[in-house]
């Protein structure tokens, strides 16, 4: 297996400690102007370019899970690539569920490939292991609409 190029490890490492805080610019001054952010859970595709696509898709992300944390248990180079394998904590935002008395919340296994332009993450392919229909069916129907018709940051979802 090759040496794992530990400068761009820590590219990677503070690229998740600010995903972690929520602090998507931060996370988005890691990656190049181009990036694309493609993640495949079990049951849904999302493909984002570029850091306005990015940003709002993190932004509608960050609204559904109310909590969210992700730990790199390891990492090695593939290629010119570095893939992160850990596990990731979500817990629904419970302003969203249909029956305000019950939660939702995911421990999942993740695998993220990250591909760079320089020092720049260029590319992140992120795989989640879980499934979103479990939780999708659980929103109030409204929500539900709204993330049908891609406008979580619309008036519709904000007034869930």
């Amino acid at each position: 297996m090759p040496e794992i190029d530990e400068r761009r490890a820590a590219i990677v490492a503070r690229y998740a400690e600010s995903k972690n805080r929520r602090d998507i610019d931060a996370a988005l001054m890691l990656c190049s102007d181009r990036m694309i952010l493609h993640s495949a859970s079990l049951d849904m595709v999302s493909t984002f370019r570029g850091h306005k696509a990015i940003q709002a898709g993190m932004l509608r992300f960050y609204k559904l899970f109310s909590e969210y944390s992700g730990e790199t248990h390891t990492r090695w180079q593939a290629g010119i690539a570095l893939v992160s394998k850990g596990e990731v904590t979500l817990r629904v935002n419970p302003d969203l569920l249909a029956d305000p008395s019950t939660s939702i919340s995911v421990v999942a296994p993740f695998l993220a490939v990250f591909e760079f332009d320089g020092d720049m993450i260029a590319g992140e392919r992120y795989y989640p292991g879980f499934e979103y229909a479990g939780i999708l069916k659980r929103l109030k129907p409204a929500v539900r609409m709204a993330i049908a018709a891609n406008r979580l940051t619309s008036g519709v979802f904000n007034r869930a």
